[in-house]
């Protein structure tokens, strides 16, 4: 079980870096979530939303991401690791800490690499009690943190569209974000199904 839980870590990162958007009018032009956040982040519509919307729902999966493993069976020095990767993969530019603290765009990957370590590193302490907490808990959490990541992935990258088409640019969907998706739907179900046959043998 555990192997097939950090295959689907590796895919899923891997995916993530994979290209989600592919511009064949601009030379072949393709971009992955990370870049696709960052160039969704200077549209102008974007800027004015308080919220950036759509680079938040882009920059989302890595933080479930950190979150989902943080709940996996893993060695718990592997989870820290892991957590902190991706943690660090969250984090804006050093322009941040040094010239560009106001920046709205770098504040919010400030705050999602702050969540991915703090929310990562409390469901780490939360398994380490697996005594007192229900494995149903811990998998359900691991379930919704990955799933959400999936859907804001899923969202954002049908946002990004609607804002390249803003520019009458013909845009397609890379395979990075079809592998995201697919493969975080196979870590919900082989997990819910490993857990299921774990309940139904202690019953």
């Amino acid at each position: 079980m555990k192997s097939i839980q950090l295959v689907s870590l590796a895919l899923l990162v891997v995916a993530y870096a994979l290209p989600w958007m592919t511009i064949p009018t601009i030379s072949g032009l393709t971009v992955s979530a990370y870049d696709l956040a960052e160039w969704a982040s200077i549209h102008p519509a974007v800027r004015v939303d308080p919220l950036l919307l759509t680079p938040l729902l882009l920059r989302l999966p890595l933080v479930c991401l950190a979150i989902w493993v943080a709940c996996q069976p893993l060695a718990r020095w592997l989870r820290v690791v892991f957590v902190g990767l991706l943690a660090a993969a969250s984090l804006p530019p050093l322009e941040f800490f040094t010239i560009a603290r106001s920046d709205a765009n770098y504040q919010q990957q400030f705050l999602l690499a702050l969540v991915a370590l703090v929310g990562g590193g409390a469901m780490i302490g939360i398994c380490s009690l697996r005594q007192r907490v229900p494995p149903m808990l811990v998998n359900a959490v691991a379930a919704i943190a990955l799933g959400g990541g999936a859907a804001a992935a899923l969202v954002g990258m049908l946002r990004a569209h609607t804002l390249f088409r803003d520019f009458a640019l013909d845009v397609q969907t890379g395979i990075g974000s079809i592998v995201f998706v697919a493969v975080a739907t196979f870590a919900i179900t082989s997990q819910s199904s490993a857990s299921y046959k774990h309940e139904t043998r202690q019953a």
